[in-house]
């Protein structure tokens, strides 16, 4: 519980530990239940969303390039097969 303490809010909590701002925290929060194949697809889209968004982010920061995150997805590529 210490821990958590540490965080104002949930919106800290996320922006600190996942660099999730309130914006984008306040749409992934507008998941629906997946009851259908449309949820799922849409569901689907947001994950990938969320993936781009988070490479997006840390790029901006200045934590990882855009050619350390191709290397990943190539190396992820040759994983897979």
């Amino acid at each position: 519980m210490f821990f958590l303490r540490r965080f104002n809010d949930f919106y800290d909590y996320c922006f600190k530990m996942y660099l999730l701002d309130s914006e984008y925290l306040d749409k992934l929060m507008k998941i629906k239940p997946i009851d259908s194949k449309d949820s799922l697809k849409e569901y689907i889209q947001k994950a990938n969303d969320y993936w781009d968004y988070k490479e997006e982010r840390l790029i901006s920061l200045g934590i990882i390039t855009k050619e350390q995150i191709d290397d990943i997805h190539d190396e992820l590529l040759h994983y897979e097969s």
